[in-house]
């Protein structure tokens, strides 16, 4: 199929200037640019006068190893004009082995938080590499592109080393040292384009430093990127070690998830600035660090996975954890008692301190901005767990308790209720989202486990609005289209070695977006979750039309990208 785009404003990537030009495309890459192009026949044409032509986004930070299989027609990434996704991060990825990654999931996260666990294990897709995985995902002709990482969680399981609490944790025997090393390697030689990790889950928390210095060398040998979710999510502390760990072990470093927690002690200082301070330092010191930035960092919870992190608290910050704690399964059978709950909450209350930085914001007082939806009660929704106990005299903590524990009055009526934190985006500091993303190393991202269509689940905004929101923070407060695009399209295809795509240029692949630079935005909210973005007309993926005029159409041309390899071997 051949393509022209006639009279766009075409913005490359670069963070160049826009510039008026036709663009031609053939066999999946762009073979002309010019200012006015009247001498070729093509297929189609699309007159884009009036609108912006950008490369296809990139997003640096996807969880969408399940989705892309169940639902390869990614409606969620299409529509905000997401062209390719980097998969495989916080440490749980497919490879080395479909059974590696499911038991990984199933040990480590809560019921359900990763919902296409229970897919897989019902579905006959299977692979023992990354090679076969690739073959999976290619026999579901995916809609856009995807580029796999190796996960640190994934690799030290393989190896035999499965912590699943303080009491387990230990050195690393040489022999699961020796296996995960040429793991790693075998993942990289079949395509992997990076290594990502975590401070925050199981099995991560309990690795020593020094062995994950040690895998991280092979990292650095081999020239690839290192993924790190940084501590409770992303705190100063936790930068500042992930730069300590990238210097000692010589690896180019780009952190995931920069969304700083306010620490809301009072007196204290927004430590977002802290933090970027941290990375400044290290950047003026030579290191290579780029980061990524959640445009909405709003999370949406089922109140089982409210259990998980209760259950998470109470078993790591003590000095001695309460019985029950060593399994989900466990604490939930456990829960069924008021005077466990009791002994629970006292345990929490005890050692919260501890935890100020991760859960602090549970109980003081952002709590009262919890916000309840899929309620199907119009007397609970929207509202939060502040208005709700003043209109009921109740206290905030306690209904959270209740809803963790799963024995809300609420649930009796609404089963399906989520609960919403605002988090970094809720007054008032939604302005560390624009403060973090401005910074000239900060890429956007998706990050939260996305859907193709919609399930039986809430969606985080970012699932349908991330980058169109990111778009939209950026240019609404003074910066450039132009370096708007860039933050979306070629830096983070160059921070991920990406060198085919990102920019509009001749003998790129034809990766494209259209858009309207003033109506581009997101559609959706925390109540609308799923509505698509605004002023976006056109998807081209490797030079097919994915999005017509808006509208969806039957094409999946997407590819996973292998470093080094051109293509999937067929299975």
């Amino acid at each position: 199929m051949s393509l022209l785009i006639k009279n766009a404003k075409v913005v490359d990537g670069s963070g160049s200037p826009w510039y008026w030009g036709d663009v031609f495309v053939q066999d999946k890459e762009i073979k002309r640019i010019d200012r006015k192009i009247d001498d070729v026949k093509a297929d189609r044409t699309i007159d884009a006068e009036g609108l912006v032509l950008t490369p296809g986004f990139v997003d640096i930070h996807a969880h969408t190893e399940g989705t892309i299989v169940f639902h390869p027609e990614m409606e969620c990434d299409v529509t905000q004009g997401v062209t390719t996704d980097i998969l495989g991060l916080c440490s749980y990825s497919p490879y080395p082995d479909k059974a590696t990654y499911m038991e990984t999931l199933t040990r480590n996260m809560a019921r359900n938080v990763l919902w296409y666990r229970t897919h897989f294990a019902n579905s006959p897709y299977d692979w023992h590499s990354l090679t076969e995985y690739a073959q999976v995902v290619m026999s579901r002709r995916p809609a856009i592109n995807v580029m796999p990482l190796v996960g640190l969680a994934s690799v030290i399981w393989k190896a035999g080393y499965k912590p699943q609490a303080e009491t387990d944790a230990r050195k690393m025997k040489p022999a699961e040292m020796a296996k995960a090393k040429d793991l790693i390697r075998q993942g990289f030689a079949e395509g992997a384009w990076g290594f990502s990790t975590t401070r925050d889950y199981n099995p991560n928390q309990y690795v020593d430093p020094d062995d994950v210095i040690e895998m991280l060398k092979v990292v650095g040998e081999c020239k690839r990127t290192w993924f790190p979710h940084t501590t409770h999510v992303c705190t100063p502390e936790g930068v500042r070690e992930g730069i300590e760990w990238a210097k000692k072990a010589g690896v180019k470093l780009h952190i995931a998830h920069f969304n700083v927690i306010p620490n809301f002690s009072p007196g204290t200082v927004n430590t977002v600035y802290e933090a970027l301070g941290i990375v400044d330092t290290a950047r003026d010191q030579g290191m290579d660090v780029t980061f990524d930035v959640m445009t909405w960092f709003n999370y949406c919870y089922p109140p089982h996975t409210l259990m998980h992190n209760l259950r998470h608290l109470a078993r790591v910050y003590p000095d001695k954890p309460p019985r029950g704690t060593q399994s989900v399964e466990e604490f939930g059978k456990a829960a069924q008692s008021s005077d466990y709950r009791n002994e629970i909450k006292n345990t929490i209350e005890q050692y919260i301190h501890r935890a100020a930085i991760r859960y602090g914001y549970f109980y003081r007082e952002h709590l009262d901005s919890v916000i309840l939806l899929n309620t199907s009660d119009e007397r609970l929704e929207g509202k939060t767990l502040g208005q709700l106990a003043k209109e009921r005299g109740g206290d905030p903590k306690d209904m959270y308790y209740d809803l963790c524990f799963e024995t809300s009055p609420i649930l009796k009526t609404s089963p399906n209720t989520i609960v919403i934190w605002p988090l970094t985006t809720g007054y008032p500091y939604e302005g560390n989202v624009l403060k973090a993303l401005s910074h000239p190393l900060s890429v956007p991202s998706i990050d939260t486990p996305t859907y193709g269509v919609p399930v039986e689940e809430h969606f985080n905004s970012n699932t349908y609005g991330a980058f169109p929101r990111g778009y939209r923070v950026l240019v609404d407060h003074g910066v450039e289209m132009e370096e708007a695009i860039k933050k979306m399209t070629g830096y983070p295809a160059r921070i991920v070695g990406l060198t085919d795509r990102g920019f509009v240029r001749e003998g790129m692949k034809a990766d494209l977006v259209i858009i309207d630079p003033v109506e581009f935005g997101p559609g959706n909210n925390l109540i609308n979750a799923t509505e698509r973005a605004h002023g976006i007309s056109y998807v081209i993926v490797n030079g097919k039309i994915v999005m017509d005029n808006g509208k969806l159409t039957q094409e999946r041309p997407g590819e996973v990208l292998l470093r080094g390899q051109k293509s999937v071997p067929k299975a």
